[in-house]
């Protein structure tokens, strides 16, 4: 919240007009405030029908029970028509910068990220092992904070480095610092008890999903909606173990 503006421009720049994520997943605050009530209705009836939908049930219940349920529910709805896929702007390569201004934070940051095409599952889940790697790494030593993520936006993947600096740290310093973070996640031999520590937030970032009903619903909704087998949810879920050091720093120098 505090970089919202940045965040803004961020989108704006890697997914110029007409691409539909140039305005963010939400929109510009300008967006938002045209919005009526009949555009609403209009966008629910079109896209919030069964045929755009994944249905989870989650918890201990009796399956043959809650497929009567479902069927009396949803039976007589109708099932509406597939949203197409957007038709996406093809991205050229090119290093663009971006300065923003953002009132609300004092602290200097940097934002470094790529705007990457689908790939396979194995390279996804090394580059977000990846980011999740960098985000512990410093662990908010000296003031500075770290937070790498990647993002699946379907027909698009967004990779990104965030680099935090204290108050007192000159701003122009935040780039370099962000360079030498990408560096150790490309080039450097990583230590082995770095990536143990990481697999194991992994795991409990995923049991808090777990934990309760509407998470773990929403975590077998995604396995679905990537195309994965959520039966095999156990196993793909623990695949970032059998990575090892040299294939995430492989990964990430590809893409």
């Amino acid at each position: 919240t505090h970089y919202g503006l940045v965040d803004l421009a961020l989108y704006k720049t890697l997914f110029p007009e007409p691409h539909p994520l140039s305005a963010a997943v939400i929109g510009t605050p300008e967006d938002l405030n045209k919005v009526t009530v009949a555009d609403v209705q209009a966008f629910a009836q079109s896209y919030l029908v069964p045929a755009n939908a994944v249905l989870v049930i989650a918890g201990a219940f009796d399956p043959a029970v809650a497929r009567k349920l479902v069927e009396a529910a949803f039976a007589g709805m109708p099932s509406g028509t597939r949203a197409k896929a957007p038709s996406v702007p093809k991205a050229e390569a090119a290093e663009i910068s971006v300065t923003a201004k953002e009132r609300i934070s004092r602290r200097p940051r940097v934002t470094m990220a790529w705007r990457l095409k689908p790939m396979l599952h194995e390279s996804v889940d090394r580059l977000a092992l990846g980011a999740l790697l960098l985000s512990l790494y410093t662990d908010g030593a000296f003031g500075t904070n770290i937070d790498a993520e990647l993002s699946n936006h379907a027909s698009e993947l967004l990779f990104r480095l965030d680099v935090t600096l204290p108050h007192q740290k000159p701003a122009d310093s935040a780039r370099g610092e962000a360079e030498a973070f990408l560096r150790y996640l490309t080039l450097v031999q990583m230590p082995q008890d770095l990536l143990d520590a990481t697999n194991l937030a992994e795991d409990r970032l995923t049991l808090f999903q777990l934990d309760s009903l509407p998470t773990r619903a929403a975590l077998l909704s995604s396995l679905e909606r990537s195309g994965s087998d959520p039966t095999q949810a156990a196993s793909l879920l623990a695949a970032h173990w059998t990575y090892d050091s040299t294939s995430i720093q492989e990964t990430a120098r590809r893409f």
